[in-house]
This record gives C-alpha cells, sequence and structure tokens, in this order.
C-alpha cells in the first residue's frame, strides 16, 4: 500500500467508522500529510511500524511556538489516530 493509499483509506476510516464531520476529516488529514513530511524525508508506510510515540509527541511539542492549546490537542488526536491505523494497515497487508 501507498502513502496516499494510506492516507485516503484513514480518510475514510474517520468518516465511515469514526463518523467525523467532513471539516474534522479535512483538519486530521492535513495534520498527518504534515507530520509525515516534515518528519520523514522519504515517507514509506513500512516505516510507520517503527513510528515512536516520543516522535509523535515531540512533533506537537515543536508546534506548540506556533499553535494554541485547541489545535495542538486536535493535532495529537489525528496523529495518534492515524498511527493506530497506519500500523494496522501495515500488519495486515492494506
Amino acid at each position: 500500500m501507498q502513502l496516499q493509499e494510506l492516507i485516503n483509506a484513514y480518510g475514510q476510516h474517520l468518516q465511515q467508522a469514526r463518523g467525523v464531520s467532513e471539516s474534522t476529516r479535512h483538519q486530521y488529514i492535513h495534520y498527518v500529510q504534515r507530520f509525515l513530511s516534515e518528519t520523514f524525508t522519504d515517507v514509506f508506510p513500512d516505516k510507520l511500524s517503527h513510528l515512536q510515540p516520543s516522535q509523535l509527541i515531540q512533533y506537537v511539542i515543536k508546534q506548540k511556538e506556533h499553535h494554541h492549546e485547541p489545535v495542538l490537542k486536535s493535532m495529537l488526536t489525528a496523529l495518534r489516530s492515524f498511527s493506530r491505523i497506519g500500523i494496522w494497515f501495515f500488519w495486515c497487508g492494506g
């Protein structure tokens, strides 16, 4: 599974399984894409299996300079849920 397919699957998961609004889904996908582009130079889904919670936390802490607490909480929720679904897709073969 390619990265864009994984992000698309995440978006579908948010909408169908979690029932989030379209604006929340768009926002979460934006946070995830930004995290991946700023954290990894070449992102492949297999790297997600090595993603550590500390990487997510450090990224959100760095974002504190640019965003207020409600945005940071939303960002962390998005990243945490993506890491869960991303690892699940990796282990299940997409």
